[in-house]
């Protein structure tokens, strides 16, 4: 598991490091067709696929718990988390099965911690990152796979049918260019100046 972010600078880094993996897992896994369909989705603003409205509002609840909006910068939900997500699991069955008990666990510490509460999105931004420590620390393996999705979802390349408008990527301070001239950093500035000859 990796190390706890200590600040949104450094979630945002790591979530850089597991967006650039998750890009390989998804080419690799076969998703095309679910990626193509979320990225249409995204650009039509099309409903759910296969996620049921409470599934839906509890994981755009859940999604803006890992990344919320900050000021003028999106949060996951904004980001098209949740499209991504219910457009992979409507393509794959072992991810709606993850999603699906990611969600009945969440929904578990939900009832323990707040007995007749109607759900995660019901709780207010306090207890939502209560329940979330608590998913963290009991049930390790549950809230893994939801945010490996919420990052996914957030930072993969628009054309996976996340990072919508590419909001994710200016997050992280990724320039997104097809053709890249020198110099490219610090490290090569003063040599392509003619200050290294």
């Amino acid at each position: 598991m990796l190390a706890k972010p200590s600040s949104r600078r450094d979630f945002l880094r790591i979530s850089g490091m597991l967006a650039t993996g998750g890009g390989l897992v998804l080419s690799l896994s076969g998703c095309q067709q679910a990626a193509d369909s979320a990225s249409e989705a995204m650009s039509n603003g099309e409903g759910p696929r296969i996620l049921t409205d409470a599934e839906r509002r509890t994981l755009e609840a859940f999604s803006d718990r890992i990344l919320p909006p900050d000021g003028d910068a999106p949060g996951a939900t904004a980001l098209g988390a949740v499209v991504f997500m219910d457009h992979y699991a409507a393509e794959r069955t072992d991810i709606l099965e993850g999603l699906r008990y990611g969600l009945q666990v969440l929904d578990e510490q939900v009832q323990a911690a707040h007995p007749g509460v109607d759900g995660f999105a019901a709780l207010d931004g306090d207890a939502m990152d209560a329940i979330v420590r608590g998913l963290e620390q009991d049930a390790p393996d549950a809230f893994g796979a939801l945010r490996t999705l919420v990052v996914f979802g957030a930072f993969a390349a628009p054309a996976h049918g996340g990072n919508r408008d590419k909001g994710g990527w200016a997050l992280l301070g990724y320039d997104d260019r097809h053709v890249w001239q020198p110099p490219f950093g610090f490290y090569d500035a003063e040599a392509t100046s003619g200050g290294d000859q």
